[in-house]
């Protein structure tokens, strides 16, 4: 694909034109990722583009079809080109929410479970009383 293909198909996605370099950025970091947990014996201009593909296929579905958030559309465009590396298929996720920092939401889970745990303990110790 051709950059004035990849900037005309991501422009008409993308809001802003700075958009267009972080969106070719972050596919970028996705290529190289998955070059390093699906290795190659000789890395070919052929498997870049086919990586390259997959990522653009799976940001339009995200990004045109179901209104993602750019960055939600790309994160969906790096776990489309991982499960279709290991063979699976991939599906836009359908949660309502999104956050693009992982720690967050493990954060949130973690202090609701201890929050749980701590009003466990509470209604023990009443209970003896």
């Amino acid at each position: 694909m051709s950059a004035a293909e990849t900037t005309g198909n991501f422009a008409k996605l993308a809001l802003e034109p700075k958009q267009i370099g972080m969106i070719t950025r972050i596919f970028e970091g996705h290529i190289r990722r998955s070059l390093v947990m699906h290795p190659m014996l000789i890395i070919t201009k052929f498997e870049v583009r086919r990586r390259f593909g997959i990522l653009d296929k799976a940001f339009k579905a995200c990004r045109g079809d179901l209104k993602f958030s750019i960055e939600r559309a790309c994160d969906e465009a790096g776990i489309a080109l991982n499960k279709s590396l290991r063979g699976e298929s991939w599906e836009p996720s359908k949660r309502a929410t999104y956050s693009p920092d992982t720690k967050v939401e493990v954060r949130q889970k973690q202090q609701g479970v201890e929050a749980i745990q701590t009003e466990m303990k509470e209604t023990a110790n009443h209970g003896s009383n």
